[in-house]
């Protein structure tokens, strides 16, 4: 049997979906009316299939800012065959809309596929497909489409409302931000959301997601959701306004240039009803009036729900006491202070000094390690162990026993011993040598005259007016030649010898005397001796003639080096011919035979002579 069947798709539809409505009122159904040719059946008649489209979750599509303006309804055989594909609007002054199709059946009961697509906007917001079995007769229960949302941000995975936790003040409004991603991670827009309140009767958020505080505290949670049930939500505190800004703890601390401190300073912001007020951005800072600020930077911190604020400072690099204040918006800062103490030792920025760039030999010179950290600040205990040394340079001397002072400072004192350049003054601290630079220098120097040394010692003089030089030389205690003085030269017996201005002697007489030489109240001598010795005697008369039995006195006188005659000399005489001439012990020649003679006189191993004829 050929059957050519006619159906007719009826449907009630809302133009706009109320919460918990799923889609609406049902379509009202599907009506076939059965027509036959002659060899069909004898008798027809119409038949109504019932269609009822659902949601998962209740949608009101004004709470979206959408509106459904037109249906879409395709109904076909299969993928490649259409039998109706109609679009109905919604008549602007009526809130549901009729669907009417007829359909061409091929047999009493066939199953065809009906699409169902909302859309509004020029977007498909809401589609869904379903097989359903025509069958003439008596109508069937009715038949459910499941339509769910496929428009803009149906991909959304996550929304992100933002602030993330907001504070209002009484009567003030704010507008809320969201943001949506899908599965993988991407942004999507565009979207739509519908935006909500815990409580409707403290907070109404409108359609663009702005609120406005009430005149009384609350606390509400703003939730925004996209038709696929999709949500976020983001606390809200309403406040009153502040009224008192407090410090609850940490002032007077004490800590480590550079660190943090080891609690927090923390402040109340309070209201006039006494109560913590949330949300108060408080600021801290450090105090540019005050030392040892360093680095520090200001901290901005948001008041809890119990309108505390706190931060950890951390401490400036100069040691001291250090000002920090808490602000929050007009209100009375409050002020904390805190201890900066030094660090630990640094070999790097420790410093050593000395008293003087010089001592005299002899003298003592203080030697300083002044402690500091890595900042440069002064340490203000002991208990390091300090030990100090001198390198370089000719100069000597002696380092004592170190001394801890016990407040950062160690001392000990340098002696010198020999005079020369200057010696460098190093330090170590625990074994680590101190790197700052420069470091000091000193140079020992010659100290008071303590001795004069008179060269030659001792000098002996064979003739008179010969001279001699004499040096001296003044030296401190520990032997250093004592530079720049002026002598002044004395002899105790100037008629033997007689000494000038510059040291000079001269043999006046024999005899000895001694030489001294005075500096600086100081003297220093040396011994003279002037001890004439003979170099020539002299015999007078130089010649002589006697005749035979005739006698000659002559004489002899010895003379030093510098022709003077040298007293007391016995003088030996001889005669070269005693047979012509005889010459007795005191130098009487007498003539004995006609000829010539030397008459000699010696003394000391000197001789001189005289030549005598005899007639």
């Amino acid at each position: 049997m050929q059957a050519d069947v006619v159906g007719i798709i009826f449907a009630r539809m809302r133009r706009s979906f109320v919460r918990l409505a799923l889609l609406g009122a049902a379509l009202a159904g599907l009506l076939a009316t059965c027509r036959y040719d002659s060899a069909g059946p004898r008798h027809g008649g119409p038949t109504y299939l019932a269609v009822q489209p659902i949601v998962g979750l209740g949608v009101d599509l004004t709470a979206f800012g959408l509106t459904a303006d037109t249906i879409r309804l395709v109904v076909t055989r299969s993928p490649a065959d259409t039998l109706r594909a109609l679009t109905f609007f919604f008549d602007p002054d009526s809130s549901q809309i009729r669907l009417a199709a007829d359909v061409t059946l091929r047999a009493l009961v066939e199953t065809l596929t009906v699409h169902l697509e909302l859309r509004g906007g020029g977007f498909a917001l809401f589609s869904g497909t379903r097989a359903l079995e025509l069958r003439a007769g008596r109508p069937g229960p009715p038949q459910q489409i499941a339509v769910t949302y496929t428009g803009p941000g149906s991909t959304i995975a996550a929304l992100t409302l933002t602030p993330p936790d907001t504070v209002l003040s009484f009567g003030n409004a704010f507008r809320f931000r969201v943001s949506a991603r899908d599965s993988g991670g991407s942004a999507v827009s565009p979207f739509y959301v519908a935006w909500s309140s815990s409580d409707t009767t403290v907070l109404r958020v409108n359609a663009a997601g702005l609120a406005r505080a009430p005149q009384a505290r609350a606390l509400v949670y703003v939730r925004a959701h996209t038709p696929t049930g999709i949500a976020d939500s983001t606390p809200v505190t309403v406040i009153p306004a502040p009224t008192l800004l407090s410090v609850v703890s940490g002032a007077g601390q004490r800590g480590v240039v550079g660190l943090a401190l080891a609690l927090p300073f923390r402040v109340r912001v309070t209201a006039a009803d006494g109560l913590g007020v949330k949300g108060i951005p408080v600021l801290f800072r450090a105090l540019g009036g005050l030392p040892g600020l360093g680095g520090v930077a200001d901290s901005l911190v948001v008041s809890d729900t119990g309108g505390y604020a706190e931060t950890i400072a951390t401490l400036g690099t100069v040691a001291g006491v250090q000002g920090f204040d808490a602000r929050a918006l007009a209100l009375p800062a409050m002020s904390f202070t805190a201890t900066a103490l030094a660090g630990a030792v640094s070999s790097a920025t420790s410093l050593v000094t000395a008293t003087a760039a010089s001592v005299l030999s002899g003298a003592i010179a203080t030697l300083t390690l002044r402690a500091r950290d890595a900042f440069g600040n002064d340490l203000t205990t002991g208990g390091l162990n300090v030990v100090f040394s001198v390198t370089g340079g000719t100069s000597t001397g002696t380092i004592g026993p170190t001394v801890d002072h016990g407040d950062g400072t160690y001392t000990a004192p340098f002696t010198g011993v020999l005079a020369g350049t200057p010696l460098t003054i190093g330090a170590t601290i625990d074994g680590s040598p101190v790197m700052s630079s420069p470091l000091p220098t000193i140079a020992v120097l010659a100290g008071a005259v303590a001795q004069v040394l008179v060269a030659p010692a001792t000098a002996a003089l064979a003739a008179l007016g010969q001279t001699q030089q004499f040096a001296a030389v003044a030296q401190d205690a520990n032997g250093n030649v004592v530079p720049g003085q002026a002598f002044t030269w004395t002899s105790d017996n100037p008629l033997v010898g007689r000494v000038d201005a510059g040291g000079i002697v001269t043999a006046v007489a024999n005899g000895s005397a001694t030489i001294t030489a005075t500096a600086a109240g100081v003297a220093g001598s040396a011994t003279l001796t002037v001890a004439q010795v003979v170099t020539a005697v002299v015999v007078s008369p130089p010649t002589a003639t006697l005749a035979i039995l005739g006698t000659q006195q002559f004489t002899a006188i010895a003379q030093d080096a510098n022709g003077n005659p040298v007293p007391g000399q016995t003088f030996t005489w001889a005669s070269s011919q005693p047979l012509i001439a005889s010459v007795d012990l005191n130098g009487l020649v007498t003539a004995l035979l006609v000829g010539t003679a030397v008459i000699t006189a010696t003394t000391g191993g000197v001789s001189g002579a005289a030549n005598l004829s005899v007639f």
